[in-house]
C-alpha cells in the first residue's frame, strides 16, 4: 500500500509539474504575442506617422512654391474697388461718372444693369465740364444727341487692353472708333481720349475710365 501511495504522489507530482509548465507556456507564449502584436502595432503607426508627415510636407512645399500671379495692373477694379456688381451700379457707386449716366436713357441705364457682355468707355464729371457750357447745353437739350454720344461709349463684347490692337476682326471696327494709339509712356488713347490704367472687371463687362466724351463723327487728330 505504501509503495502504491509513493507512486500515487509522484504520478500526481509529475502531472502537477507538467500541469504548471504548460500552464506557464502558454502564459510567456501569450504575453510574448501580445508583445509582439504591440510592437507590429507601435510600427505600423510610426510608419503611419511617418508617412502623413511626408504628405504634409509635401503639400506644404506645394503651398510654398505656388506663385500667385499679379493682376493688380491689367484686372484690377478701381471704379468701385470691393463692390461685386453690374456697370451701372459700379458708376454709380463711384460717384465720378454723375453726369455721364444723368444722360442715360432708361434703355441704356437697364442695359449698363443687365445686359452683358460689354465694355464701357465712361467719361468721367470732368470729362464733360471740359467739354464747356455750350456742349453740355447741347446734350442737355437734344435726347437723340445724348442717346447717340452714350452709346458710341458702350460697346458689345467685353474687350481687355490688350484686345484694343486685335487685327482679326479689328478692334476699332467693331467699336466704331476712329483711332487707336499709345504714347512713348505706354497710355492708351482711343479716339485722343486717354484710357485710364487697369481693367475694371464687372459682372456684366468691363469699365475703361477716359479723361474725354467721345464724340461721334469728331476726328480726334483734326481738334
Amino acid at each position: 500500500m505504501r509503495a502504491m501511495r509513493r507512486t500515487a504522489i509522484a504520478v500526481f507530482s509529475v502531472v502537477a509539474a507538467l500541469t504548471l509548465s504548460a500552464c506557464g507556456g502558454s502564459t510567456d507564449e501569450a504575453t510574448t504575442a501580445e508583445s509582439s502584436s504591440a510592437m507590429k502595432g507601435g510600427a505600423l503607426n510610426s510608419e503611419e506617422k511617418a508617412e502623413s508627415a511626408e504628405v504634409e510636407g509635401i503639400l506644404e512645399a506645394e503651398v510654398e512654391t505656388e506663385e500667385i500671379p499679379d493682376t493688380s495692373g491689367l484686372s484690377s477694379n478701381r471704379v468701385c474697388p470691393g463692390v461685386n456688381s453690374d456697370i451701372f451700379e459700379c458708376l454709380e457707386s463711384s460717384g465720378d461718372f454723375s453726369y455721364f449716366l444723368s444722360i442715360l436713357n432708361d434703355a441704356q441705364r437697364n442695359e449698363l444693369a443687365t445686359s452683358g457682355p460689354l465694355t464701357v468707355f465712361a467719361p468721367t464729371d470732368d470729362a464733360f465740364e471740359a467739354l464747356g457750357d455750350e456742349a453740355q447745353g447741347l446734350l442737355d437739350e437734344d435726347e437723340d444727341l445724348r442717346k447717340e454720344v452714350v452709346a458710341h461709349h458702350i460697346v458689345k463684347g467685353a474687350y481687355l487692353t490688350p484686345d484694343f490692337f486685335r487685327e482679326d476682326p479689328r478692334f476699332i471696327d467693331v467699336a466704331g472708333f476712329s483711332g487707336v494709339e499709345t504714347d512713348l509712356n505706354d497710355v492708351i488713347y482711343v479716339e485722343g481720349a486717354g484710357v485710364g490704367p487697369g481693367d475694371n472687371l464687372l459682372n456684366n463687362g468691363i469699365i475703361h475710365v477716359i479723361n474725354k466724351v467721345l464724340i461721334p463723327g469728331n476726328p480726334w487728330w483734326e481738334e
